[in-house]
């Protein structure tokens, strides 16, 4: 793994942790609970990718986004392992929606890092080493 790919994941990691969930015990405890499983999954997947297994890395961002459309973080995995799988159109679309939900949602760092990394494939592909 290069050093790019390991700052993408740890950066990654970083930003899904970084999520603050805050709502009240009573009112919210199977909102809170259906996120904290949501988060997990994310989690794993995040574990997947870094263990290479790229098609588990993506059904268990599938399971996210499923669940919440908004997710940056989830596009943004499945795009990274979709691309590992040589699948370059899903990669692509799906870090194109991370980037615009990062946007909406005022993640700078989100954005940025979606941006790069389209930027990096894109460059990738015009050498000719991803086709």
């Amino acid at each position: 793994m290069n050093k790019a790919t390991k700052l993408l994941i740890s950066t990654s990691v970083f930003v899904v942790l970084a999520v603050c969930m805050s709502c009240s015990k009573d009112e919210n405890k199977i909102e809170i609970e259906t996120k904290v499983d949501m988060n997990d999954h994310l989690i794993e997947s995040f574990q997947d990718y870094s263990k290479k297994d790229y098609k588990d890395s993506i059904k268990q961002s599938t399971k996210v986004i499923q669940f919440n459309p908004d997710s940056p973080e989830a596009y943004f995995n499945r795009g990274l392992a979709k691309y590992k799988i040589k699948d370059k159109k899903g990669a692509m679309k799906d870090l194109e929606k991370a980037k615009v939900l990062f946007k909406e949602q005022n993640n700078n760092v989100g954005f940025q890092l979606a941006s790069r990394t389209i930027e990096n494939f894109e460059s990738t592909r015009k050498k000719g080493l991803f086709n």
